[in-house]
């Protein structure tokens, strides 16, 4: 069978390994595990370090030596991997180890604040313990980065989740849960330790590959995903320390429980069983990995099953929204097996992630899952009735509009001596009648400080319950970059500021390109040019128009009927071909109009409201990997524009004709159970100017290091007469900074600046991007002369 009929995945996230190898065997035996993962990811650096426990040296020697073995086995390991992931060379991997200090204080020191919290922005850290106070001088020093550790009494590692990973005969937990025969040294010299790669593999003293969950956590299995530590994965599952979002606590991830059923037929609830629930799952898919790095033969080795469920094919988590009460089917009867085995199914209810307190039992629903066929490929699944799962049981006492996040896992496993298994997690999310809320799973920037490590042949997939509705045009051409890149806007702020500045009404423009952008995109209201080779355009799509009350009157606080339509983000390469289209509103929904968008380098952020004035919207994130996109606050007025401030951590949006706007912080959200408030509204000193969409430009310092954004706009001076141009606004208080009037008209007579606006910076000279018509839409990029 062709490698290209394998599972495959989206994307890789970018990886960096920090590992003081060599100060005891288990570093250098999860980077053996490591390696035989490698294809999934986008490795930046494999650094070996220092430690509490070996302070005056560092052994980057010992990671070649693996390397080595690695050398020796990689060409079988791409005959068992489908080909758009082949595995790294050895020439490449030797190229990325290093030694040396972390980087954090030399960002903080010779980075201005806003691109230094652009960069922490991306950091994902997962640290198992600390074992020193380097974790704490980091939280402290930068508590905006998202941070995963273990957090207990020095010494004390026998309490931190890690240690679920083989640490129960050594430190006593959990005795008689935790199946430890794949674990035993007999068991590790015969299926791992052999071969080239392998037998660098050395034995364990204290407890094997400590490290190993830092790396189980990230790995693309379907069960973990990357955004959510309180998910759980292989590497554990974990919540924030605080709520609030403020404090140093703010984005510190530390250990949960789980209750599982151990080997004697007990219930074990601790926080190492968030971990040792899934060992025998990665102990085969470690095995397994080994037998690929041993036969170049595909048929000599095992593979995953191929998941797909009602169609949806990979382990990305299905997100549906299903109303409370209903039953769904789930159907994976297209799921194969690569290597002819038989296969089993198996459907459960993963409610840990959906608690909020200990009383897993008292608080979280149960699901109905009732076989429709003998080997469960088919499913139906009952949601619980509101009064269970969208019922604030321990707070209000009452009913809550929006439900619980609930957990189906399918687990397929084949036939197999050591059985793999592919899963998917499907997240549902009960609701009383709200919008969609979406889990991120985006190319993310990881920064891991600890050994990486290996899982065996098991795929987990989740079903999750809320899913845009994505039509793809072009299968094979992913929907953004990867790695993601920076924002063309902020990157190159500081020239666009400089040309800026010297445009003036006189100003020529040339005409660089016209791309025709494939298909319908109805109305474009804001584009994001990612890289060089993506754009992003929202669009609303009005099958109802609204239509004004009579005599000027006004109704309920507005003036025109709600209408009807839907909101889209639609993909573009650079030539204008159309990649894919993802429907953000639900059909009947008033909130259906799409304004401008902002890429922040990690999200797009957007703005779904009412199309009319006095009304209401969403404000919402996406990942431009995956086209999921998160629900972040609700507002009780329309809103257009939006820019993201990393650094300050805000956002601004513009209402209906862009006469106010608003400052929100994102570290106090809301519930989407209510209007949020937001830190300050401010009126546009340009009254009559309606900022159509902007572009964050970062802090100036030729502005006294205020925040600033690039807005294109249309002004009405007088019935039929519009006037258009592109401003440099104090993203803060409104006040127009610089304006220059754009007088370009297309060739059907719309002025360019009507709608969607972006900037960038090529070969020196800055452009503009503009999307002006509706229908059939061209990108007209112009540049000054």
């Amino acid at each position: 069978m062709s490698t290209s009929s394998l599972q495959s995945f989206l994307d890789k996230p970018r990886v960096f390994v920090l590992s003081d190898i060599s100060n005891e065997p288990d570093d250098a035996e999860s980077l053996v595990r490591f390696l035989l993962y490698s294809n999934q990811f986008d490795i930046e650096g494999i650094v070996a370090v220092t430690s509490t426990w070996m302070k005056t040296k560092v052994c980057p020697q010992d990671m070649h030596r693996i390397i080595d073995g690695y050398a020796g086995v990689v060409e079988n390991l791409n005959n068992h991997t489908h080909p758009d992931h082949p595995y790294p060379t050895a020439e490449t991997l030797r190229s990325l180890v290093k030694s040396g200090p972390p980087v954090l204080l030399t960002i903080k020191e010779k980075y201005p604040a806003d691109q230094a919290a652009s960069l922490r922005a991306k950091l994902r850290v997962y640290t198992i313990s600390d074992q020193d106070d380097t974790s704490a001088w980091i939280r402290a020093e930068f508590p905006d980065v998202f941070y995963i550790s273990s957090v207990h009494a020095w010494n004390q590692y026998g309490l931190a989740a890690w240690t679920g990973i083989a640490g129960d005969r050594y430190y006593g937990f959990d005795q008689g849960g935790p199946d430890f025969s794949k674990m035993t040294k007999s068991w590790i010299k015969k299926n791992i330790q052999v071969g080239p790669l392998g037998s660098t593999y050395p034995d364990y003293i204290f407890i094997p590959e400590g490290d190993t969950p830092t790396f189980l956590y990230i790995i693309q299995n379907g069960l973990g995903v990357r955004e959510h530590p309180e998910y759980g994965s292989w590497g554990g599952r974990y919540a924030l320390t605080d709520l609030s979002g403020e404090g140093l606590s703010g984005r510190h991830y530390s250990d949960t429980t789980d209750a599982v059923v151990g080997a004697d037929g007990k219930t074990y609830t601790s926080d190492q069983a968030t971990i040792w629930r899934w060992r025998d799952m990665f102990q085969n898919d470690f095995a397994s990995r080994i037998q690929w790095s041993l036969n170049p033969d595909f048929k000599a080795a095992n593979h995953h099953p191929v998941l797909c469920v009602n169609d949806s094919w990979g382990h990305e988590a299905l997100e549906l929204e299903i109303e409370a009460g209903e039953d769904i089917v789930f159907d994976a009867s297209s799921s194969h097996d690569p290597d002819g085995d038989s296969l089993s199914f198996k459907w459960w209810q993963y409610k840990e992630p959906t608690a909020t307190q200990w009383l897993v039992r008292f608080e979280v629903s149960n699901l109905e899952i009732e076989n429709l066929e003998p080997d469960a490929r088919r499913v139906k699944v009952r949601i619980p009735p509101p009064e269970q799962c969208c019922f604030d049981r321990f707070t209000t006492g009452s009913p809550v509009t929006r439900g619980q996040l609930l957990h189906l896992v399918l687990e397929v496993t084949d036939s197999a001596g050591n059985s793999l298994s592919s899963s998917t997690k499907v997240s549902r999310i009960r609701r009383s009648r709200q919008g969609p809320m979406t889990s991120i799973l985006g190319a993310l920037f990881f920064f891991l400080f600890g050994s990486a490590t290996i899982s065996p042949l098991s795929t987990m997939a989740r079903p999750s319950l809320a899913s845009p509705n994505i039509t793809i045009t072009r299968p094979s051409t992913p929907f953004a970059p990867s790695p993601l890149p920076p924002p063309n806007p902020l990157t190159h702020a500081d020239e666009i500021l400089a040309q800026f500045s010297k445009l003036t009404r006189s100003t020529s423009w040339r005409l660089v390109s016209k791309i025709p952008f494939e298909g319908e995109l109805w109305e474009p209201e804001g584009i994001a040019k990612v890289g060089t080779d993506r754009y992003f355009v929202s669009a609303g799509e009005y099958t109802v128009p609204t239509r004004k009350f009579p005599d000027g009157k006004w109704e309920d606080g507005t003036d025109r009927t709600a209408g009807a339509g839907f909101g889209h983000i639609v993909v573009f390469d650079g030539q204008g071909q159309r990649i894919a289209d993802a429907t953000l509103s639900e059909k009947g929904s008033t909130e259906y109009h799409l304004g401008g968008i902002d890429y922040d380098g990690e999200f797009i952020w957007a703005t779904l409201s009412e199309y009319r004035p006095n009304s209401t919207a969403t404000v919402l994130r996406l990942s431009p990997a995956t086209l999921q996109h998160d629900t972040l606050f609700r507002v009780g007025d329309h809103q257009g524009g939006i820019v993201h401030d990393p650094s300050n951590r805000t956002l601004t949006t513009l209402n209906w004709g862009g006469r106010e706007g608003s400052i929100w912080s994102l570290d106090k959200p809301a519930p989407l159970s209510k209007f949020a408030s937001p830190e300050r509204r401010v009126t546009n000193p340009s009254h009559w100017i309606d900022y159509q969409d902007c572009k964050f430009l970062g802090h100036a310092k030729a502005y006294e290091d205020r925040a600033v954004m690039l807005c294109s706009g249309i002004a009405k001076v007088a019935d039929g007469v519009e006037v258009g141009g592109v401003a440099i606004v104090d993203a803060q208080t409104l006040e127009p900074l610089m304006e220059v009037p754009i007088t370009m008209r297309t060739d059907h007579g719309v002025l360019v600046t009507k709608n969607p606006v972006d900037v960038d910076v090529v070969d020196g000279r800055m452009q503009l991007y503009f999307l002006p018509e509706e229908g059939h839409s061209t990108l007209h990029v112009y540049e000054a002369e």
